[in-house]
């Protein structure tokens, strides 16, 4: 049975999740550069960082097209694309390379719930992001990236057993030569139903990455959840409002990627250990990976104030500046809350001395 339909529709996505995630994430991070400018202290880096990941994350799947197939006890990763026709070889270091955009943004957004939690009960550890420290974080993340990237190349590089388990079902699903294929697989048994531990041993490696990363957002995710409330009568009502979204965008950003990069690669994971009897194109599953960058952005855009505001504030401007003044769009004033001016250089935090300034816009723009 042909898959090549599934291949054409996971290339659609893909083109769609790179071009939706370039303009939104570069909006992103044009609002966080320009427009919240030490509004958040090192929380604002975070999400810069986080939103370039996105890019490169979803860069790197426009550019290498990977796909993914469950058959039996196997799992294979691979790519139909030879990038700027490049050879067989180096087309897997750039698959392998691919993977580890992954990792390390999921391990970026793990980063982002340790900051919350700390910034809500310890923060004197928030000293720990201070400065240059914030590059310690960047690099935990692309620590584990080369962890995943590493595991797959050298746990997962094709020897004789994956080649002739595989050979007639790649033929059959996307009429392809395995042997001139650019692909990494795991078969974790093999003809004798024997286990093949460097198989289990990739799987288990990657797992091991998923786990740690979730079990990070999840741990602090439900910490904040139980001791929020009594934690906020400390707070400023500013303070307290501010904290209020990002509890909700981590939410957010917590509930979306559960069934959109964990769940899905998690269950391909598993399968091969059930050695279910069937051959699955399970490439499609990847469209939410490519789709994810994008919805986060829009996650932080619309539920943060500080960029929900300076979004329609650009929006209105734009709109006036199109209809040549036609149209005219009510124009709220402005709005300070800073979080990191209720933090001193020690981390601790002041809420009650957070100032609230509300100044008239000069371009403000009366409705009709």
């Amino acid at each position: 049975m042909s898959s090549i339909g599934w291949v054409e529709k996971s290339f659609l996505a893909s083109e769609i999740g790179f071009f939706s995630t370039l303009i939104v994430n570069s909006f992103l991070v044009y609002l966080i550069v320009f427009h919240t400018k030490q509004v958040f202290g090192a929380y604002k880096y975070l999400i810069l960082s986080f939103s370039m990941m996105g890019i490169l994350f979803a860069t790197a799947e426009f550019i290498i097209k990977p796909m993914t197939h469950n058959y039996k006890a196997s799992f294979t990763f691979f790519t139909l694309a030879r990038p700027f026709g490049c050879s067989k070889e180096v087309a897997m270091i750039l698959l392998a390379a691919y993977s580890s955009t992954y990792a390390a943004t999921i391990s970026l957004l793990a980063v982002q719930f340790v900051y919350r939690y700390w910034a809500i009960f310890h923060t004197r550890r928030l000293s720990f992001f201070n400065g240059f420290r914030i590059l310690f974080w960047v690099s935990i993340a692309m620590m584990f990236g080369i962890d995943w990237s590493s595991s797959v190349y050298f746990l997962g590089m094709p020897d004789k057993v994956s080649e002739d388990y595989l050979r007639r079902e790649i033929s059959d699903h996307y009429d392809l030569n395995i042997s001139r294929l650019a692909y990494f697989a795991a078969v974790v048994y093999d003809s004798e139903y024997n286990i093949r531990w460097r198989s289990v041993m990739v799987m288990g490696s990657v797992s091991k990455v998923l786990f740690i990363q979730y079990a990070v957002m999840v741990f602090c995710g439900v910490r904040m959840h139980r001791k929020m409330g009594e934690k906020m009568e400390q707070f400023s009502i500013t303070n307290r409002k501010m904290h209020t979204q990002l509890f909700k965008t981590l939410v957010i950003q917590i509930t979306v990627p559960t069934f959109t990069i964990f769940s899905p690669v998690l269950v391909m994971f598993v399968i091969p250990f059930f050695d279910f009897q069937l051959g699955i194109p399970t490439g499609p599953i990847l469209c939410a990976l490519s789709l994810y960058p994008f919805i986060d952005g829009l996650i932080v855009i619309c539920i943060v104030s500080d960029y929900r505001k300076a979004a329609l504030d650009i929006y209105r401007r734009l709109v006036y500046r199109v209809t040549c003044g036609h149209v005219k769009l009510f124009q709220p004033q402005k709005y300070d809350f800073s979080i990191s001016g209720a933090m001193g250089t020690d981390g601790n935090t002041n809420g009650r001395s957070n100032r609230v300034a509300a100044a008239p816009s000069a371009n403000t723009i009366s409705s009709f």
